[in-house]
């Protein structure tokens, strides 16, 4: 949804790049925050967390969809902005909720904020690349 979105007015040479770099900016920001929390002391294998990771961004996909047709029908962009961070905080929620399972209590909090910041950056991106 985000690739889609972020290719969406690009010419014909740069659609590819855009996906490209829209795949490479999940892929590491999941490793990232995947990585995070084994440093913390996470019990969880580094590829089931990149799959967590990976499930938790569809609110976020749908929310892009619903992007290309708000913009499509109004351009308002209150209204996107209200159906972005309605899926920003499903995202997050979801994944806090994985997240706190996993990290002992005393090192949640520094768990928690690299995943909050990554799915902030999608929704940015969904939110910027509407316009």
């Amino acid at each position: 949804g985000t690739a889609t979105l972020s290719s969406r007015r690009r010419v014909d040479g740069v659609k590819g790049h855009a996906v490209k770099f829209t795949s490479t900016q999940v892929w590491a920001g999941a490793a990232i925050v995947t990585l995070n929390a084994q440093l913390l002391g996470g019990r969880i294998s580094f590829f089931q967390s990149v799959c967590v990771l990976g499930y938790s961004i569809f609110p976020l996909d749908c929310g892009a969809f619903a992007c290309l047709l708000l913009h499509a029908l109004t351009r308002s962009f209150l209204l996107r902005l209200a159906v972005v961070g309605t899926c920003f905080a499903w995202s997050t929620r979801v994944s806090v909720v994985f997240f706190s399972e996993i990290i002992e209590a005393k090192r949640r909090a520094l768990a928690i904020y690299p995943v909050f910041g990554f799915y902030a950056f999608l929704a940015w991106m969904i939110l910027i690349m509407g316009n």
